[in-house]
């Protein structure tokens, strides 16, 4: 029951544009109910590099967190191959190749255990979610499961944020380029403007009737 009505609660949520409230709700919901210690959400930059952006119950030093390679961690693995990735003891998990630094911040966290899901939109993967603990052991196909329902919301929220981003930006240039034309209306005077208007009129006019033959 309290994973059905935390998962409602993150759908209510993502109708919204607030972002980081979505996201920060994400983070302090999701340890709870999947019995570890902190989550966070990553997202992948247009350029490809990997940025934490909400975090609960995490270390502070995760903010600066960022994998050198595909293989550096579970949060780079789940978005390269697009599923979920975890690990019982990720120290001792040969299937990694950890770099220095990503070894370093995992040892002195103590967070071993970990299980980082994709955020999907359709194809692509905007980011993953990322939940860790200190209690070494596997992770069950139930915690998997429900980590992928809250990745889920939280892929919901990043695409709606994107899109409505998109869609201000849009208005931004037609209103930008409307009132550059009525620039041009004034300068050019009404009777020069229709004019041209008629000039190009019949250029089209032509075009259309070479296409034709």
């Amino acid at each position: 029951r309290q994973q059905a009505e935390v998962l409602a609660e993150l759908g209510r949520e993502t109708t919204t544009l607030d972002l980081d409230r979505v996201l920060a709700a994400v983070v302090e919901r999701a340890s709870p109910l999947l019995g570890t210690s902190g989550t966070a959400v990553a997202i992948r930059e247009r350029d490809g590099r990997i940025r934490i952006v909400a975090a609960q119950g995490m270390p502070d030093l995760i903010k600066d967190f960022a994998p050198r390679h595909p293989r550096d961690g579970a949060t780079a693995r789940a978005i390269t191959r697009r599923r979920p990735i975890w690990s019982s003891d990720i120290l001792e998990d040969p299937s990694f190749d950890l770099s220095p630094s990503t070894r370093a911040f995992i040892g002195a966290s103590g967070l071993r255990a970990v299980l980082a899901v994709p955020l999907l939109a359709g194809e692509r993967v905007l980011g993953a979610v990322l939940t860790a603990r200190d209690t070494l052991g596997p992770f069950t196909d139930e915690q998997v499961e429900l980590a992928q329902a809250i990745a889920t919301h939280a892929a919901l929220a990043l695409e709606n944020a994107n899109l409505f981003s998109l869609e201000a930006s849009r208005r931004t240039q037609i209103e930008a380029l409307t009132e550059v034309a009525r620039e041009i209306v004034g300068e050019l005077g009404r009777e020069r403007l229709l004019r041209l208007v008629a000039e190009r009129g019949r250029l089209l006019e032509r075009v259309a009737i070479w296409n034709e033959t």
